[in-house]
């Protein structure tokens, strides 16, 4: 309850004080929201009665200036801001004095901006003078209003009450933008639909709900409350709606149109490609309305109905034309018959009409009534009577210009029901696929390839439901737009259809047909490419007339990473994630609020949502006024201070209005994929590998030195960014094996070493980076002065141990000379190995010296190319920078190894093995046979007769071969070593998906796989276009095809491989979001098997600080995007401090066959019965054998993995 006004003077207690204007709208306090109560303890008790009382019994507010002498320092400045609003009509105020306490209590109202009875000044005034200080205002005094019902009724707080709540909540949302992504709320479960017409595949529950709630944005055209207000609410319970960015306050909510289209950014995995198809599907016979103008109808036609019918809206439309709607074969005479027609049309005509402009009406995919139409020459009629609508120009300027007017023309828009999907080039084969497996025949997809020419517009608009394209090809069309494409193309002159007078349009356009369509529905896959507008994919996607429009990624922007499906099948380790210096001060300071402060990084986000919502989306109100979303979102949000009160909840209003997702808990709800164990695997490097990676340490510990970390000569240098990046690739390659056929400038640091040391001496340099001087140069001597390290250098291979090779043919066949062939550990490169197996799989029986001769040869050619390939090499060596030690060969051998040699030859052979696959399945499906078509084909499958060998299997004679008893040891890579033992101890049951960032070392993985007779396949930016997409599909379809070689970052978005079930990461990836972008290749929707990975680093070296690094930070903030890798301080000391690793115990890792040898056949030696004369069995020779690796064989778990016998089936013209 209220109590009386202690404020009052004695006159007015006696004579009563005057009261409010009964006119005045801004004294009307019940139409102001009454926020609540400010307090100020007041020096003394001298109040000045003004002998006023408000509406609401106390007095106005005196302003700042009655008050001053009363007022504490701490509450000018509220006071002064108070009296601003106050005088402007932002909010009204009233007091009354606490005598007892000296507490003067202020009501304060908020005043909307949509207040009646003001005609609307209220939106009228200065931005510069009243508009932009009552903000700054409004930022002062609303934190400091409470809510008391005790306070507003002037009474004292009651002690066992809860203490007055903040008007604006007072506890900070400290969540970032991928937070708050992850939180945004699932669809409801009520909304459903019904079964979808002509879809195979059976969606999961919350599949079904996004389909339906995608379906709710696209149909339902009501219009819904402005997501850029949040709801306030006073202390009488009144709602009223604040906009955080203009501090604006309205009595009702704006209401907005919907935008028939959004954001589909469901978790990756999670099926949004079968969601898409299934938004498809849902509305395949709905035809797009005209676009919108506010200056004339849009009527649909059709050519019957433009030129044959005598309705009101063809009558004017005609008029309008003029003579542009003739045709040469038009006679206003007569019709067919020779009867005056005067635009009468047949009952035929006037259903072909009504069909076109009402798809729905009639099942046109039912083959039967197709069949019917065909019978009755109606169906090529119909499908050529395609509805339209003009687009009338908006004629500008004087009828009095001086200038000649030109007539402009309008612009004929052809209206589809078609999808147009724009998706990456990698993966438009897989959209395919996905379309093949989920839909229905009767769906009619149009594939345009890289060269494949579109049909007319009239036939692109009817003919098909989705239009599939690349992102390339996409571009090219936009490329193609004239200045003349505005203009209406000529009156169809084509002839009509015998049935009906409807024209057999073949008009061509001389612009893309693409911009002549009204389109149902564009969507854009992979679409957080649309949060950038300046390509020319997006600015032709922007141009085009488009009834609703869908981006489809799980990424939307660069920090909202759709990555926790799948998360809930991890095994949970317990660690401890490394606790910082900033860490720990934060925890000490916990009792101090603390507020995140919105930066670059999530600008950056914003402005691409911003680009994406207006844009592509062409939300209207962002669309209509294009800094909107800066001065209503952006700024509040990255207010120095903080965001601002109800500016997250805004933008979290305006995300939900536009995206469609689910939490990762709901979809876990009604899906769980198969667990997935993640492990690191660390490794010591192989001897030879050790010396190069000791020898770049070294390397770096004399830069460090002879720079004193200072000036760009030093690689760290801030300067140095560039030269630091190629350096941790270097690093990264020599921890799988790399080569330089400089030796790493070994001998130029041998030459200088005195001169580092003297300088050294000159600068007076520690002693602690003395001994390091010391060690590095000793550490260069010691490898300059191995032999065969340096020879490893010159071949591009990896190197592999042999054992039970015979002495010379090991000399004949060495890379590494003859002179080496007594002191080396046999080592032979992969390729010399792969030409040896060749040729004695061509010549099982060759006798040593044969076998040696034609090792002489292999080194002569080899010698050959070597030579040419140095004399290439030293005409642009003067072009390096010989003592820039972060340059090194890598890009040299990478281009040495991305030849296009046998790329043609894979090509042949995946599209082989893709026929023998289909053809498999056919007879399978035809044989009704319950057979696991996952399973690797068996070696019986398809036999071949007996003592006949399969293609590139040894044949039995090889077996009396004492040269085809060599087996192969461990490499230079401890690596690689991992890789092959791996894929031969599971390649027979499961397929692998083997990443790196480095194509040199995909390279040298495939040369090994080639050496254990393992069929793969490469997905790699050296690779063209055409391979890389038959190779996804060969993959996922043949099971010949054990590995899939893939490049991270072309291979690691978008694709569904999810036949193979193990990955392993040829290094540690720094980016946790790109990781995991690559497992959920394997790792989605469709995957039947435990997905095992493994991501292989070496111990003791920066791959192991980037391993536990990036653990720590993605412990601290699993929804964010890491910084740069040389950006991170702990690796970045750790590199720049180098160490040298020691030599460890050779454990043997492989032992694998060459040949994989047939038994011999078993002979009866009965004379009796047998045929065959006994044939004695032929001793080894006691010739040299290579000694040096005689450790036996490792037991394995599983038999060596046999390369699969092949049939051949006739191509089949397509």
């Amino acid at each position: 309850m209220s109590v009386p006004c202690y404020s009052c003077c004695s006159i007015c207690l006696f004579g009563g004080p005057s009261g409010p204007s009964l006119t005045d709208a801004y004294a009307d306090l019940d139409r102001s929201l009454p926020a609540g109560t400010i307090n100020w303890a007041l020096l003394s008790d001298h109040w000045k009665c003004e002998h006023k009382h408000a509406r609401d019994g106390w007095h106005p507010y005196p302003g700042y200036s009655s008050l001053e002498s009363l007022l504490k320092p701490e509450d000018v400045e509220i006071a002064r801001s108070l009296e601003f609003l106050v005088l402007h009509h932002f909010a009204a105020a009233t007091c009354c004095i606490d005598r007892l306490t000296h507490t003067l209590i202020l009501r304060v109202y908020l005043i909307p901006h949509d207040l009646p009875n003001v005609q609307g000044r209220l939106r009228q005034r200065d931005e510069t003078t009243v508009l932009a200080p009552g903000r700054r205002a409004l930022q002062i005094v609303l934190p400091k209003i409470m809510q008391d019902d005790n306070q507003w009724s002037g009474l004292s707080l009651d002690p066992n009450a809860p203490g007055p709540q903040p008007f604006l909540p007072e506890e900070s949302d400290n969540r970032t933008l991928a937070e708050i992504y992850s939180d945004l709320p699932s669809p409801p479960a009520t909304i459903e639909f019904e079964t979808i017409p002509y879809l195979r595949t059976s969606l999961h529950p919350y599949q079904r709900r996004s389909v339906a709630m995608m379906l709710d944005h696209e149909l339902d055209s009501s219009s819904t409350p402005d997501p850029l207000y949040v709801p306030i609410v006073g202390i009488d319970g009144q709602i009223f709606y604040f906009q955080p960015g203009t501090m604006e306050i309205l009595r009702d909510c704006p209401r907005v149109a919907q935008v028939p289209g959004g954001i589909l950014c469901e978790e990756l995995g999670t099926g949004k490609t079968i969601m898409t198809l299934a938004l498809i599907l849902s509305t395949l016979d709905q035809l797009p309305c005209p676009e919108e103008s506010i200056w004339d109808t849009r009527p649909v036609l059709t050519p019957l109905s433009l030129h044959h019918f005598s309705f009101s809206e063809t009558n004017s439309i005609r008029k309008r034309l003029g003579r542009n709607h003739k045709r040469v074969s038009d006679n206003p005479q007569s019709d067919v018959n020779g009867r005056d027609s005067k635009h009468v049309p047949t009952l035929i005509e006037l259903v072909l009409h009504y069909c076109r402009v009402n798809p729905g009406s009639i099942k046109f995919r039912s083959p039967e009534i197709q069949g019917d139409l065909e019978a009755r020459s109606l169906w090529d009629p119909l499908m050529s009577n395609t509805p339209f609508c003009y687009h009338f120009p908006v004629m500008e300027g004087s009828p009095r210009s001086p200038r000649r007017q030109i007539k402009a023309v309008p612009k004929k828009m052809y209206l589809s029901g078609a999808t147009l999907v724009v998706v990456p080039s990698s993966l438009v084969r897989q959209w395919e696929t996905e379309i093949g497996k989920h839909c229905d025949e009767a769906l009619r997809v149009l594939v345009v390839r890289s060269k494949t020419q579109l049909p007319s517009v009239s036939t692109l608009a009817s003919l098909y439901d989705i239009i599939l394209m690349s992102y390339n090809r996409f571009a090219n069309e936009g490329r193609n737009i004239k200045n003349t494409d505005a203009l209406f193309p000529p009156v169809c002159q084509c002839p009509d259809h015998q049935r009906a007078r409807v024209p057999d349009c073949r008009c061509e356009t001389t612009t893309s047909p693409l911009s002549h369509i009204r389109w149902k529905r564009l969507v854009i896959d992979e679409g957080h490419v649309a949060g950038t507008s300046t390509t020319d994919m997006m600015t032709f996607a922007e141009s085009l007339s488009v009834e609703r429009r869908w981006i489809v990624t799980g990424t939307p922007t660069t920090n909202l990473l759709g990555l926790h499906f799948g998360q809930g099948s991890e095994p949970v380790h317990e660690q401890q994630p490394e606790i910082t210096v900033d860490e720990q001060q934060s925890t000490l300071d916990a009792e101090t609020p603390f507020v995140r402060r919105w930066g670059k990084q999530d600008r950056e986000d914003l402005k691409k949502f911003s680009v994406m919502l207006t844009k592509f989306l062409k939300l209207p109100q962002f669309s209509a006024e294009s800094r909107l979303f800066t001065s209503h979102l952006v700024n509040p949000l990255t207010a120095k201070s903080g965001p601002r009160p109800g500016a997250i909840q805004a933008l979290t209003q305006v995300m939900s209005s536009v995206m469609v997702r689910h939490r990762i808990e709901d979809v876990e709800r009604d899906v769980l994929l198969p667990s997935l164990a993640h492990d690191t695997v660390y490794l010591d490097l192989d001897h030879y590998g050790l010396k190069t990676y000791n020898v770049m340490q070294a390397n770096i510990a004399i830069n460090a030195v002879d720079s004193e970390r200072i000036d760009q000569d030093y690689l760290f240098h801030r300067r140095n960014a560039s030269k630091l990046l190629q350096l941790i690739d270097n690093l990264s390659q020599a921890l799988f094996w790399h080569c330089d056929e400089d030796c790493f400038h070994v001998d130029d640091t041998l030459r200088d070493g005195e001169k580092f040391m003297q300088h050294a001496l000159e600068r007076n340099t520690s002693a602690q980076d003395m001994n390091l001087l010391h060690e590095s140069i000793a550490m260069v001597t010691n490898t300059a002065r191995d032999v065969v390290w340096r020879r490893l250098q010159c071949r591009p291979f990896v190197f592999h141990r042999v054992h039970n090779m015979q002495q010379p043919v090991y000399e004949a066949w060495t890379a590494l000379g003859s002179d080496l062939a007594q002191s080396s550990e046999g080592l032979l490169p992969s390729d010399r190995l792969g030409k040896f197996r060749d040729f004695l799989l061509a010549h099982p029986l060759a006798p040593e010296d044969n076998i040696a001769d034609a090792g002489y040869d292999v080194s002569r050619e080899d010698a050959r190319l070597d030579n040419w390939r140095k004399a290439q090499h030293r005409s642009s060596k003067s072009a390096r920078d010989k003592e820039d030690i972060s340059s090194g060969s890598l890009k040299e051998l990478e281009k040495l190894k991305s030849g296009p040699a046998g790329s043609t030859q894979k090509l042949r052979e995946m599209q082989e093995a893709l026929h023998i696959e289909q053809e498999r399945q056919r007879l399978l499906a035809e044989a009704d046979e319950d057979v696991d078509l996952d399973a690797p084909a068996s070696a019986d499958a398809h036999p071949t007769p007996q003592g006949m060998p399969t293609p590139g299997q040894p044949s039995i004679l090889l077996s009396r071969q004492p040269s085809a008893r060599i087996r192969i040891g461990n490499s230079t890579s401890s690596k690689l070593d991992y890789i092959l033992k791996e894929v031969l101890r599971y390649s027979a049951t499961e397929k692998f998906l083997i990443f790196s960032k480095s194509p040199l070392t995909l390279a040298f993985a495939a040369e090994g796989l080639e050496l254990i007779r393992v069929k793969y396949l490469t997905y790699m930016s050296t690779k063209p276009a055409e391979h890389r997409d038959h190779a996804v599909l060969t993959f996922e379809t043949s099971p010949t095809y054990r590995v899939f070689l893939m490049e991270l970052k072309h291979g690691a978005r978008g694709l569904n491989l999810v036949t193979a079930s193990r990955v392993i990461f040829c290094e540690p990836v720094w980016q946790a979001d790109v990781e995991t972008q690559a497992i959920k290749r394997v790792h989605r929707i469709g995957q039947k098997r435990p997905v095992t990975v493994k991501t292989l680093a070496i111990r003791g070296t920066y791959e192991e600080v980037v391993v536990s690094r990036r653990e720590a930070l993605k412990a601290r903030s699993s929804n964010q995007k890491q910084p740069n890798m040389t950006d991170d301080r702990t690796i970045r000391d750790f590199i720049a401090n180098p160490t040298f690793l020691k030599e460890t115990s050779d454990n043997s890792v492989l032992d694998i066959p060459l040949f994989d040898l047939p038994e011999p056949p078993t002979y009866d030696r009965d004379p009796s019965t047998s045929r065959v004369a006994n044939i004695p069995e032929v001793p080894t020779p006691p010739g040299d054998t290579y000694p040096i690796i005689t450790k036996p064989a490792c037991e394995r778990e599983e038999p060596p993995w046999k390369k699969m016998r092949m049939v051949r089936f006739a191509d089949v013209a397509s």
